[in-house]
């Protein structure tokens, strides 16, 4: 291979390595799916407790603002039970006041706030479940 070609071949990679170093990554990446549904799971506690969900079942999924659905439901329920602030209405609707909500359990967790539920904030979300026994139960927000 020339001098030449191997230059252009190194700047090819070069370009293409330092181009996705600059896409900026969230949470809800393309390859996670979106949460559309709630999925009820058990504790290691016994509390039975409605998670968010895709459609597939899977429970590393991602919600933004502006969506409505039962995964938003469970999402708001369970904002409710592992904060100790204000609570916030029960409503399917991922607007605003979720959101906010959802940025200050993210900075208490002391995770990317960025008003995005996907896996990182689940993992944290469903280890203060486990640690609240009996305070998450279903019955509470059900």
């Amino acid at each position: 291979m020339s001098l030449d070609r191997r230059i252009g071949a190194v700047s090819a990679t070069l370009a293409a390595a330092i181009s996705l170093a600059l896409v900026p990554t969230t949470q809800a990446s393309a390859a996670t799916p979106q949460c559309t549904t709630r999925k009820l799971v058990t504790a290691v506690t016994g509390a039975s407790v409605y998670v968010p969900a895709s459609s597939g079942g899977s429970t590393s999924c991602y919600i933004a603002e502006g969506s409505q659905s039962s995964a938003v439901w469970a999402l708001q329920s369970m904002i409710n039970c592992t904060t100790s602030g204000s609570l916030i209405t029960v409503d399917s609707d991922f607007g605003p006041k979720t959101k906010a909500a959802l940025i200050a359990m993210q900075k208490h967790f002391k995770i990317s706030a960025d008003g995005v539920y996907g896996p990182q904030t689940a993992s944290q979300e469903w280890l203060a479940v486990q640690t609240r026994p009996g305070f998450c139960d279903l019955w509470h927000y059900n």
